[in-house]
């Protein structure tokens, strides 16, 4: 996976498994220059969380909406592809349509 991203001061390709390099348009652009292991660092930083926020007995967990909404726009997708046309999130969260997981292999 990796994230080509522009910006007005620089731009970069992210790596998730790798190195990702941000090269600098201008000397005032902030922050490092290359990041290493994007995937072993975030995975580090939420198990760190996680145990704090367990400690602390903290049990919002912010990154619960971003999850929920990530997955819902990836069945809206899936089911937009499979119907094709086009599907709004709002058509598809009223229909209230289960779907049965098959684990078995």
């Amino acid at each position: 996976m990796s994230c080509t991203i522009y910006g007005q001061k620089g731009h970069g390709v992210l790596n998730y498994m790798d190195k990702a390099p941000l090269p600098r348009a201008s000397p005032e652009a902030a922050g490092p220059s290359t990041w290493w292991d994007l995937y072993r660092a975030g995975a580090v930083r939420n198990i760190a969380s996680f145990y704090e926020d367990v400690i602390a007995g903290r049990c919002e967990n912010p990154t619960v909406r971003r999850a929920v909404n990530g997955c819902l726009t990836c069945i809206l997708g899936r089911e937009a592809a499979a119907r094709r046309t086009r599907l709004t999130m709002d058509e598809l969260l009223r229909e209230n349509r289960r779907i049965e997981v098959d684990l078995t292999g």
